[in-house]
């Protein structure tokens, strides 16, 4: 079937290919490949829109790319979602393996058959001779090609009414017979389809019977020894002590089992007990670490302690009565403060923020009480007659610019100047 199908390939693939022994096309000439096979089979087309579509999409992508003429089929299969060539000639267009051969193979009763190929069309001339005699072959051609190959381009007979009537009339046979041949053609093809099937379920079921045949002569043989062991195990007087052992190996074995299963349970009790008992553990290291941490607090308290313990008893012992003046020092806010905060700065994170905050704040206190003394220490000073100081007229006697007051404050500018602003404002 194969062969009829690739002689009908070559011959197309001949007559678009530039020569007779290319074997490669371009993709964009398998257009013209099947339009002869169209041509040749009498179809008028033989993909759907859908695949020429995109086969002319490939063709666009891709122009410069070859197919090799042993791809052709397959090519095509893929496009076409078919198994082979001869599926898809009968699904689509049906078209038969008995149709093909008889369009590959046309016999010509007449007297000149024609030197071209069957495949080819036929072109008559338009003479009266030639006419006659391409009427003759036409008529004779009909009877043996296939109903899908009736569309081919033959021109009609030379019109004369005789002639007329008679092609008419034969024409009209001729349809009736192909209506009849494309009917027998399609029930010979259902029939042997479905003879195929049966006779591809028949030999399916006979394997199956042989199968079943060698089983049950097996099933046979197999019983046939059991039944010649019992019959020679019936007359042996040790069956009944050969029972008893096995009674007794099945008693040991169950209680082998029974001990298996307890020793199971146990290990799985342990298992549970462990996992506990982990547990514990890990609660255990987690609190023994939460003490160890207020170890260490409670310990850093005792030392802040420790050291005022320590002041109260070198003050009540009389041999270090000479260290009293460096605990007193000690003891001092501020020098506290200090001491403690380079003796435990690298302790903790919040004691060390704490040391500094208060360093911060002593130190303000310290500069303001200072700057208090300084300024009292001038005012003091400054408050008591000087023949030697210059005299200045004051002639509105204001209270805030008495040299008996203390005007310190006249060294800020901007003070001052609201001061004097606010003053005019009061005079005015």
């Amino acid at each position: 079937m194969s062969s009829l199908i690739d002689d009908l390939v070559n011959i197309c693939w001949s007559r678009i290919s530039r020569s007779s022994s290319s074997d490669s096309i371009f993709v964009s000439q398998v257009l013209g490949l099947l339009s002869e096979i169209e041509s040749t089979l009498g179809v008028n087309s033989l993909l759907k829109n859908e695949e020429l579509k995109l086969l002319k999409q490939m063709i666009q992508a891709t122009p410069s790319m070859r197919l090799h003429k042993k791809e052709f089929q397959e090519f095509i299969m893929r496009l076409v979602k078919y198994p082979n060539f001869e599926v898809f000639l009968y699904e689509r267009c049906r078209i038969s393996m008995d149709d093909l051969r008889r369009i590959m193979n046309v016999p010509f009763k007449g007297p000149n058959p024609p030197t071209l190929s069957p495949l080819a069309p036929r072109e008559i001339k338009n003479t009266a001779n030639e006419a006659r005699i391409s009427h003759s072959r036409y008529f004779d051609h009909k009877e043996n090609v296939s109903p899908n190959h009736t569309n081919k381009q033959l021109k009609s007979p030379p019109e004369s009414p005789s002639l007329d009537y008679r092609y008419t009339k034969l024409q009209s046979e001729l349809n009736f017979k192909d209506e009849q041949l494309r009917t027998k053609e399609s029930e010979y093809t259902r029939a042997n389809l479905e003879y195929r099937k049966l006779v591809d379920t028949n030999s399916t079921q006979l394997k199956r019977i042989r199968d079943l045949e060698s089983e049950v002569s097996s099933i046979n043989k197999y019983v046939q020894s059991l039944e010649e062991q019992l019959s020679r195990q019936s007359g042996d007087r040790n069956s009944n002590s050969l029972a008893s052992k096995i009674k007794d190996r099945d008693r040991t074995i169950r209680s082998l089992e029974q001990l298996s299963n307890e020793y199971r349970n146990e290990l799985k009790n342990l298992e549970e007990d462990k996992l506990k008992s982990e547990n514990s553990l890990a609660e255990l290291v987690t609190s023994l670490r939460e003490q160890d941490n207020l170890i260490k607090n409670l310990q850093l308290k005792l030392s802040l302690t420790g050291e005022s313990l320590k002041i109260q008893s070198q003050k009540a012992d009389p041999v270090r009565v000479n260290s009293q003046l460096q605990d007193f020092l000690l003891n001092l806010p501020f020098l506290k403060q200090y001491y403690y905060f380079y003796k435990y700065k690298n302790n903790t994170r919040r004691l060390f923020i704490v040391n500094m905050f208060a360093m911060i704040l002593a130190t303000i206190i310290v500069l303001h009480v200072a700057e208090c003394v300084l300024y009292f220490s001038i005012w003091f000073f400054t408050s008591k007659p000087n023949s030697s100081m210059y005299l200045y007229n004051n002639f509105d006697n204001e209270w805030y610019s008495t040299e008996s007051t203390f005007v310190w404050w006249k060294e800020i500018e901007t003070l001052e100047y609201f001061v004097s602003t606010i003053s005019e404002w009061f005079t005015t």
